[in-house]
C-alpha cells in the first residue's frame, strides 16, 4: 500500500519565498502592477486546483485507514479466536468440569435452603458469603433475597421468634451500607423490617420488592440515594418517594395519580395492569415524564387498561413509549386514543415499541404519522393464539409507507434511526424485496451527496436494522443487497429459522 505521505499528484503550484517579503515590506496603492496582479490571479487558481488534489487524496486516505481499521478488527479477532483454543479451561476434562458445575449448583441449592431448617447445611454457604464480602472490599453490591413460603407453611429456626437472624443474614446487614440494588421476593407475614430496621442504605439506588405483598417502607427512610423503586403498594411511609425517578407499579389509574402526588420527580413510570379501573374522568398533566411503559394484561372492562392510561394522562415530556401486551389473547387496540393522548400531550416521541398488540397495518400507519420526530421503532407482532387467526401490523403495506421517495419530500418517520421487526405470524404475506427496497431507501453512505440530499430535505440515514422471523427461513440471495449496505456501515441483521444471514 502507497505511503500515506507519498505525493500522488505534481504541484501546478511551486512555492515562492518571495511571497512573505512581498506581504511584509510592500505596501502602498501602486505597488501591484496589472502585470503582478494578472500573475497573482494565476497562482490564486493554480492554488485551488491543488487544494482540490488535495481534498481528493484526503478522502482516498481516509478510505484506505478505513479499509486498513476494519482489517485490524478482523485480524484482532481472529487473534482472540486463536488464543482461546490455547486457554487452559480447555485442557480440563469433561469429569472436572462436571464437578465444577455440580458444585455451583449445590450453592444455588443452599441459597435456597435459606427457607428450609436445614441450618447446617448452610454453614458453607455461610463461609462463602463472608469470604465474599471480605475480599469484595468497598464494592457495590446487588442484594437478590429470596425466602419461600409463608409463616404458617415454614419454621425457620430462631429467626423472627427469637430476633435471631441467619448467619449469612447477619452478614449481609452489615454492609448494608454497600448495598447499591436490593430485591425482596418473601412473604409479607414474615415482617422482615425486623432484620432491616436501624441500617443506614447509604448506596442503594434501586429497591424491588414482592409485586403481591404489602411492606412497609419506613425502614428504608434511610436510603438518600434511592431513586428507582419497583413495588406496587405505595402508602403513605418516611422513605424518600419525593427523590424517585424511576417507578415500576401495578396500580388502577385513580390510585396511580395518588402515587404519582407522592413521587414528583418520577421520570420513568412502568405499569403491570392485570385489572382495570373503570372510575376515570378527570385528565391529569405530569410534566418530568419522560419515559411510559405499560404492560398490560387481561381486559375485564370495556375499555382496556392501556387505553385508560392513555386517556387519563397528559405527558408534555414524554420521550419514549413502550405498550406490550401480556394477555392470551390479542390486545384491543384503538388508533384514536392514541392519537388523541399524542396530541393533547404535544411531545415529541422518539422511541415507540409494539409488542403482542391486536392492531391493524393501516392504523400503524396513522399512528406513526403523528410521531414524525421518531429516532427508534420496534414492533412485535407476537400472541399465545392462534397465530392464523390474528393479523399483525408487519405487513406489505406498512413496509411500503416506510419507502422513502426522492420525488417528495413527504415521508413516513424521516428521522428513523432503527427499526426492529420481530414476525411471529406465518400469514405467507411478506414480501422480502419490499422491505430490501425500503431500507435502501432510507440509507444513504455517510458523505456522500445523496447523504447531503436527505439532509437538506429533512431526513436522517437509517443505521440500524433488524428482522427476524421465528417461522420461516431466509433466502440470503434475495438480502445480499443489505449485505452491501451493511459494509458501508449500516448495522444489518437478517434471521430467520436458518439462522442469521445477513
Amino acid at each position: 500500500m502507497r505511503s500515506a505521505l507519498e505525493n500522488t499528484h505534481k504541484p501546478k503550484l511551486c512555492e515562492q519565498a518571495n511571497i512573505i517579503n512581498e506581504l511584509c515590506l510592500e505596501f502602498g496603492p501602486f505597488v501591484v502592477s496589472r502585470e503582478r496582479a494578472e500573475e497573482l490571479k494565476r497562482m490564486l487558481a493554480l492554488a485551488d486546483k491543488d487544494i482540490e488534489d488535495h481534498d481528493s487524496e484526503v478522502a482516498c486516505l481516509q478510505k484506505q485507514l478505513m479499509l486498513v481499521q476494519a482489517k485490524k478488527q478482523r485480524l484482532e479477532s481472529q487473534r482472540d479466536q486463536l488464543r482461546s483454543l490455547l486457554s487452559p479451561m480447555r485442557k480440563l476434562s469433561n469429569e472436572l468440569l462436571l464437578h465444577i458445575f455440580h458444585l455451583w449448583a449445590n450453592v444455588k441449592v443452599e441459597i435456597q435452603a435459606v427457607s428450609s431448617d436445614q441450618v447446617k447445611a448452610l454453614a458453607g454457604f455461610t463461609d462463602t458469603v463472608a469470604q465474599y464480602l471480605e475480599k469484595s472490599g468497598d464494592w457495590p453490591l446487588q442484594i437478590t433475597l429470596s425466602i419461600s413460603g409463608t409463616r404458617a407453611t415454614m419454621y425457620l429456626p430462631g429467626i423472627l421468634e427469637r430476633g435471631i437472624e441467619f448467619p449469612s443474614l447477619i452478614y449481609l446487614t452489615q454492609h448494608a451500607h454497600r448495598w447499591r440494588t436490593f430485591k425482596l421476593r418473601c412473604h409479607s407475614s414474615l415482617r422482615y423490617p425486623a432484620m432491616l430496621s436501624g441500617l443506614h442504605f447509604s448506596s442503594l439506588t434501586e429497591l424491588n420488592l414482592s409485586p403481591f405483598e404489602h411492606y412497609d417502607l419506613d425502614c428504608f427512610e434511610p436510603a438518600p440515594r434511592l431513586c428507582a423503586l419497583a413495588h406496587n403498594k405505595i402508602s403513605p411511609s418516611k422513605a424518600p418517594y419525593h427523590q424517585l425517578r424511576h417507578l415500576n407499579l401495578q396500580y388502577g389509574c385513580s390510585k396511580l395519580v395518588k402515587v404519582l402526588q407522592r413521587c414528583p420527580s418520577v421520570e420513568s413510570l412502568e405499569l403491570l395492569g392485570w385489572e382495570n379501573d373503570p372510575k376515570y374522568g378527570a385528565c391529569y398533566t405530569w410534566p418530568n415524564i419522560t419515559s411510559l411503559v405499560i404492560k398490560a394484561g387481561d381486559v375485564f372492562y370495556p375499555k382496556s387498561y392501556m387505553e385508560i392510561v392513555l386517556l387519563t394522562f397528559a405527558l408534555p415530556s414524554l420521550r419514549e413509549i413502550v405498550l406490550e401486551s401480556h394477555r392470551t389473547e390479542p390486545y384491543p387496540w384503538s388508533t384514536e386514543t392514541f392519537i388523541s393522548f399524542i396530541s393533547r400531550s404535544s411531545c415529541m416521541i422518539s422511541t415507540f415499541t409494539l409488542c403482542s398488540v391486536s392492531i391493524s397495518d393501516s392504523d400503524h400507519i396513522a399512528v406513526l404519522r403523528v410521531m414524525p420526530s421518531l429516532l427508534h421503532l420496534k414492533i412485535n407482532d407476537y400472541t399465545s393464539s392462534n397465530p392464523q387467526s390474528h393479523h399483525g401490523p408487519i405487513t406489505l403495506h406498512l413496509i411500503s409507507s416506510l419507502i422513502q421517495h426522492e420525488s417528495t419530500s413527504i415521508s413516513l418517520v424521516p428521522k428513523l434511526h432503527t427499526l426492529h421487526l420481530d414476525c411471529h405470524h406465518n400469514t405467507g404475506t411478506f414480501d422480502d424485496s419490499a422491505f430490501v427496497s425500503m431500507v435502501k431507501s432510507r440509507w444513504a453512505r455517510p458523505g456522500s451527496d445523496l447523504s447531503a440530499t436527505m439532509s437538506a430535505m429533512g431526513r436522517d440515514c437509517i443505521r440500524s436494522v433488524v428482522l427476524k422471523f421465528d417461522w420461516r427461513e431466509v433466502d440470503a440471495e434475495v438480502y445480499k443487497p443489505l449485505r452491501a449496505l451493511d459494509k458501508e456501515g449500516l448495522r444489518v441483521v437478517v434471521a430467520g429459522t436458518n439462522g442469521i444471514q445477513v
